[in-house]
């Protein structure tokens, strides 16, 4: 962890950085996981000539790391939220099509059905109330997220890139 900010810190100093992607050092160390094996794997990697290694982030594609890390988890929660709602719907019979733009038709039906029990119908609301709101944080970092893109893809490429895989921006948009 804070490998980049190190990285950035060490740069400053005057010291040449070379970082290197974990999945690069794992074959290198050899059994029982412990500091001392770690450092041995890391010099056995650094070693190799034809080792790649990862450019130092500046804070801002660090922010903008963040910035997707933070898209990946509300998806995932709208996804969990969304199964969740459907899978307790169909408890009570109603059932929909899979699909995020039949929740909330999907909702608004149980609200309108007079027969589920009141305490179902709270419950209900309140998945609602998150649903929506999980819809609005989204909306919001997506607009985030493309502003970044739009400001970062018409800049020239530095050589650095975004995530050590020769790409300028993230490609991860669903």
């Amino acid at each position: 962890m804070a490998a980049h900010y190190w990285g950035r810190v060490l740069r400053e100093l005057g010291h040449t950085v070379k970082l290197i992607a974990p999945q690069h050092v794992k074959p290198y160390i050899k059994r029982n996981k412990n500091d001392g094996r770690d450092a041995e794997g890391i010099c056995e990697a650094m070693s190799r000539p034809t080792m790649q290694f990862v450019p130092v982030k500046t804070e801002e594609q660090q922010a903008a790391l963040m910035l997707v890390g933070m898209r990946e988890r509300l998806v995932a929660r709208r996804t969990q939220l969304s199964n969740a709602i459907r899978g307790y719907a169909a408890e009570f019979g109603l059932t929909a099509a899979k699909g995020l733009d039949k929740i909330e038709p999907l909702l608004a039906k149980i609200a309108a059905d007079e027969a589920l029990p009141v305490l179902a119908r709270d419950l209900f609301a309140m998945h609602g109330r998150e649903y929506v709101q999980l819809q609005a944080e989204l909306k919001k970092i997506e607009a985030r997220l493309m502003a970044w893109h739009r400001a970062n893809t018409r800049q020239p490429a530095s050589g650095a890139d975004f995530r050590g895989s020769g790409r300028s921006s993230p490609q991860r948009w669903s």
